[in-house]
C-alpha cells in the first residue's frame, strides 16, 4: 500500500477512468511487452550458434513465456501505479497553486504569475494593464443567515464567473476571504471597464433564500491602471482604495482610481 505523506492520499485508492487512465495503462503495457519480445529475440539470436537444438527450443520457450506472459502481468501493475502516482502529483500541483473553493489561483501564485507576465512584457510600454480589486458586499450576512456552506457556494460561483469573463492572458486569483483580484493585460480603458461591469452584473445572479430572507449577492470593484514604474504593491493599494470607495458610495458598483478625491469616476453600473 502506498501512502503519500503530507497529502493524506492513499495512492492505491485512486480510481482510474477508462477514457484516459486505462487507455494510458494499456499503451504502457503494449509498449513494454513489445520491448520485452524484441529483447527476447535479440537474446535468443545472440546465443543461437552455441546452443544445441533441444536447448534452443527450451530457450525460445522461456523467452516466449517471459516476454508474452510474465511481462504484461508485471507491467500492468507498474503501469497502474505510475498512472495513479501521476494523478496524485497532478492533485498536489493543482492544490499548491489553486484555491480550493474558487478554482482561481491562490494569493501567492496570483502575484507570482503577475510578476512573471510583467517580465515578459517589460520592454513593451505601450501595453496598458489594469488591476481589479473585487470584494463581495455584506458577505458575512450570507454566512450568518444561510450558513457557511452557502458562503462557500458563493465563493465558488464568484470564481466561476471570473473565470468565464477573463481572457487567457489575464491573471485572476482569490486574495483571501471574499476578496478577489484580476490583472488585465493589454486592454484599453473601455475593454477593462466592460469586463469589470460583466463580472459585477453576473454576480447579481447569485441569490440565496427567498421572500423577506432573499439575499442577492453584489460586488464592489476597484479598478486601477498600472502606470509605468509603479510597483505592484502600490497598484493593488490604489485598486483597494477604489474598492472601499465603491462600498462607501453604495456598494454594487465599480470605481476607477484616477481621481478618488472628487469621486468623478464612481460608476454605478
Amino acid at each position: 500500500m502506498f501512502q503519500l505523506e503530507g497529502v493524506g492520499l492513499n495512492i492505491d485508492s485512486i480510481k482510474l477512468n477508462w477514457e484516459d487512465d486505462w487507455k494510458q495503462v494499456a499503451r504502457i503495457i503494449i509498449l513494454v511487452s513489445i520491448l520485452a519480445v524484441a529483447l527476447a529475440v535479440i537474446l535468443v539470436a545472440s546465443v543461437y550458434t552455441v546452443l544445441r537444438p533441444a536447448q534452443m527450443n527450451f530457450a525460445v520457450l522461456v523467452a516466449f513465456c517471459v516476454s508474452a506472459i510474465c511481462t504484461p502481468a508485471i507491467s500492468f501493475w507498474f503501469a497502474v501505479k505510475r498512472v495513479q502516482l501521476e494523478k496524485v502529483l497532478t492533485y498536489v500541483r493543482r492544490n499548491a497553486t489553486l484555491d480550493d473553493l474558487s478554482g482561481l489561483l491562490n494569493r501567492n501564485h496570483f502575484f507570482a504569475r503577475i510578476r512573471s507576465r510583467l517580465r515578459l512584457q517589460m520592454h513593451d510600454a505601450s501595453r496598458r494593464n489594469w488591476f481589479l480589486f473585487i470584494d463581495a458586499d455584506n458577505f458575512k450576512r450570507i454566512n450568518d443567515r444561510f450558513g457557511h456552506a452557502s458562503g462557500d457556494i458563493a465563493i465558488s460561483q464568484i470564481g466561476s464567473i471570473i473565470q468565464s469573463c477573463v481572457a487567457y492572458q489575464d491573471v485572476s486569483g482569490r486574495l483571501g476571504g471574499e476578496e478577489f483580484g484580476i490583472y488585465l493585460i493589454a486592454r484599453d480603458f473601455q475593454s477593462a471597464r466592460r469586463l469589470a461591469e460583466k463580472v459585477r452584473k453576473r454576480a447579481t445572479g447569485i441569490v440565496f433564500g427567498s421572500g423577506v430572507e432573499k439575499h442577492v449577492l453584489s460586488l464592489s470593484i476597484g479598478m486601477s491602471e498600472h502606470k509605468a514604474d509603479q510597483s505592484l504593491e502600490d497598484l493593488v493599494s490604489k485598486a483597494d482604495g477604489s474598492m472601499y470607495l465603491a462600498k462607501a458610495t453604495g456598494r454594487n458598483r465599480v470605481v476607477i482610481d484616477s481621481d478618488l478625491s472628487t469621486n468623478q469616476n464612481v460608476l454605478v453600473l
